[in-house]
């Protein structure tokens, strides 16, 4: 039996293992044990080995973990929480197998699911991650991919799961496409290429950390692509924490990626066919784009970002003069309000059109 936190020697490995799958758990032992009877039934047909990285949970994962570790089954110990990232890195130094399996522990896995992934990996080498359609419990699409929305000067870095919510019959959420970013709550790629780029950036704190690496991949001339045919039911955001970070990992995927990468959200919908939410993207995107071009009070700010609208208080130095602080006092309040407005408006009607199209999509032909 593998000892915890070892690698186990040759003679202990399953035969030729395929995949390496690496399972991230902190707490929510409920859910692990689903995750991995999901998985056993569903890789009959697939040689695999388990890598499962604790991240110093407290409710009894720790000793269920080390029960289950043998042959086939690596367990590590973290004595204190890596996140998601820096488990999985931990994951990709101990897999042995050609393809390693990222998989959240709040995932169950349908029968088949790892074929399709494999085949894409096999057969496309130019493809350096592949990831699979994500359902809620209910049945509705979570993950159909990424995109990326535009983005102006002075704006974060905005993303999106693309058709959140659809019915997972739609025919957009069933094509297998080419993307910028795919989850890393289930994703396949080939181990030594996980490698190469020394796994997710351990900045990121559990989000984030897959568009960066998705990103990464793509520079470096590698396809990124959605495999609807790999179906998981995902449980999303189960994990205590897991959005305490959200904000500074924005912040910081905007620092390295924000003007650097071309939005696809409306390519992605004109695409499918949906050229009224292409044209709805793209208007959002203008009215951001006008308030950055609001009219200079002169000598005292330079061309408005938005950023700086939003905020709270004018940013005004401390030798303007009197009647300059009144001025653009009120002229910040003004934008401000615009901005608030122009947000509302925008996030309603994307809201709206989402609601229809998945409406339409839902209903038999003869009714739509």
């Amino acid at each position: 039996m593998a000892r915890v936190g070892e690698r186990p020697g040759s003679a202990e490995l399953p035969e030729h293992p395929l995949v390496s799958v690496i399972i991230p758990c902190y707490n929510r032992l409920d859910l692990t044990k689903r995750c991995l009877a999901a998985l056993a039934a569903a890789t009959d047909d697939v040689e695999i080995e388990l890598v499962l990285i604790d991240n110093g949970s407290t409710d009894g994962t720790t000793d269920y973990l080390r029960s289950i570790a043998g042959p086939k089954c690596q367990v590590h110990i973290n004595d204190a929480n890596l996140n998601f990232a820096g488990a999985c890195n931990q994951g990709l130094t101990l897999a042995h197998a050609p393809y390693t399996l990222l998989l959240n522990n709040d995932t169950e896995v349908t029968p088949g699911f790892l074929t399709p992934l494999l085949s894409v990996l096999r057969t496309q080498h130019d493809v350096g991650i592949v990831g699979s359609k994500l359902l809620y419990p209910d049945g509705t699409v979570q993950h159909a991919g990424v995109v990326l929305r535009h983005h102006n000067p002075g704006e974060l870095l905005s993303f999106d799961h693309v058709y959140n919510g659809w019915s997972a019959d739609a025919p957009c959420v069933n094509r297998l496409r080419d993307l910028q970013v795919v989850t890393a709550a289930c994703a396949l790629l080939p181990t030594e290429l996980g490698l190469r780029f020394q796994g997710f950036d351990t900045r990121f704190r559990n989000s984030c950390e897959d568009v960066d690496l998705c990103l990464r991949m793509k520079v470096e001339g590698y396809r990124v692509v959605y495999e609807p045919a790999s179906v998981v039911v995902h449980h999303e955001s189960q994990t205590a924490g897991r959005h305490d970070a959200d904000w500074e990992n924005l912040l910081h995927l905007s620092h390295l990626w924000a003007g650097k990468v071309a939005a696809d959200e409306s390519a992605v919908y004109r695409d499918d066919g949906y050229a009224g939410l292409a044209e709805l993207a793209e208007r959002c995107a203008r009215m951001r784009a006008a308030v950055g071009r609001f009219e200079r009070l002169e000598g005292i700010y330079g061309p408005a970002q938005p950023s700086a609208w939003q905020a709270e208080a004018a940013l005004v130095p401390r030798w303007a003069t009197r009647a300059q602080r009144k001025e653009l006092e009120r002229r910040h309040e003004e934008m401000r309000s615009t901005v608030i407005d122009a947000h509302a408006v925008a996030t309603a009607a994307m809201s709206i059109a989402l609601r229809s199209a998945k409406h339409l999509a839902s209903l038999p032909p003869a009714r739509r």
